[in-house]
C-alpha cells in the first residue's frame, strides 16, 4: 500500500497523521509564543490596545490579564484549526508526502547533539551570572563626561537567588544535553521545564517586581529624551523602562533555546 494511501477509519491517518503531529508540535508552541510576546509588547510598551483581525476573528492584545489570556487561547485554537484543515485537505486530495520521509540513518543523524552548542550555552550562562552579580557596574552609559551605571548595583545583587536559579537551570539543561548526547522526548520535556523556570526568573529580575535601575541613570535618560523631543508615551513606556527591553530580549533567547530542542526532537522522532 502507498504510504499516502491511508486506511479508512480516521480523519487523519498514515503519513498525514505523522506529519500533522510534527506540524502541531512545532507550530503550536511557536504560535503561542508569538502571541504571548505580542501581548507582552503591547502591554508593556504601548499605551494602546492592539487589535488583530484574522479570518474575521478579532484578537485584542494587551489590556488586562484575562483579556490577554483569552486572546492567546483564541489565537492558539485558530492556528490549530488552520493546521488541521490543511492536513485534512492534503489527505482528501491524496497529496504525495513520501518525499518528506526519512531513512533510519537520517533520523539517527538528526538525533545526535553536537557538544559545541551546549558548551557554548554553559559558558554564556556563567559569564552572564558573573556580569550581573560580580561586575554589574560595567553596564554603564556616558552622560556629561562621566560613566553612570545603568543598574542599581545593590538592588541587582539583592536578586542573587533568581539569577543563580536562572543560570543553574540553563547549565543543568545544557549538561543534560551533553550527557544524553541525542534528542529525545524526555530531554525535550526537561528543556521545556527548564525554559519555564528561566522565564519566571527573568520576570522576577527584569520585570516590574524588581526596581533594579539606577535613578541617576533614569534622570539623565529622561532629560536626553526630552531634549530629543521624543513623544511622551515613548519616554514613559519604553525609554524609561530599559529593564523591560532586556526582559524582552531574554525571553526571545529562552524561547529559541527551547524551540530549537523541540524542533530537532520532532525532526528526529516523528
Amino acid at each position: 500500500m502507498d504510504n499516502n494511501q491511508a486506511p479508512q477509519g480516521g480523519i487523519l491517518t498514515g503519513v498525514y497523521l505523522q506529519h500533522y503531529k510534527r506540524a502541531l508540535l512545532i507550530g503550536m508552541p511557536i504560535a503561542m509564543s508569538v502571541l504571548v510576546f505580542l501581548t507582552f509588547i503591547s502591554r508593556y510598551f504601548s499605551p494602546y490596545h492592539w487589535n488583530m483581525n484574522i479570518l474575521g476573528i478579532t484578537f485584542r492584545l494587551g489590556g488586562g490579564v484575562v483579556s490577554s489570556i483569552v486572546g492567546i487561547i483564541t489565537g492558539t485554537i485558530l492556528v490549530w484549526g488552520i493546521i488541521t484543515l490543511v492536513f485534512i485537505c492534503l489527505q482528501k486530495f491524496n497529496v504525495d508526502l513520501s518525499h518528506m520521509e526519512k531513512s533510519d540513518e537520517a533520523r539517527e543523524a538528526d538525533s545526535r547533539i553536537k557538544p559545541a552548542g551546549p558548551i557554548g550555552e554553559i559558558i554564556t550562562s556563567i559569564l552572564l551570572a558573573v556580569l550581573f552579580l560580580g561586575v554589574p557596574f560595567i553596564m554603564s552609559a556616558r552622560f556629561e563626561g562621566r560613566w553612570i551605571s545603568i543598574f542599581d548595583t545593590a538592588a541587582l545583587r539583592a536578586l542573587w537567588l533568581p539569577i543563580i536559579v536562572w543560570s543553574g537551570a540553563e547549565i543543568v539543561t545544557e549538561v543534560a544535553k551533553l550527557i544524553k548526547g541525542r534528542y529525545s522526548w524526555g530531554l525535550c520535556a526537561f528543556t521545556v521545564a527548564g525554559g519555564i523556570v528561566c522565564v519566571i526568573c527573568a520576570f522576577i529580575v527584569f520585570g516590574d517586581a524588581g526596581n533594579i535601575l539606577n535613578p541617576e541613570f533614569l534622570a539623565h535618560l529622561y532629560d536626553l529624551n526630552l531634549y530629543a523631543d521624543v513623544p511622551y508615551w515613548v519616554i514613559s513606556n519604553i525609554a524609561m523602562q530599559p529593564n523591560r527591553i532586556v526582559l524582552g530580549v531574554m525571553l526571545i533567547v529562552i524561547f529559541f533555546e527551547v524551540i530549537d530542542v523541540v524542533w530537532y526532537t520532532a525532526k528526529a522522532k516523528l
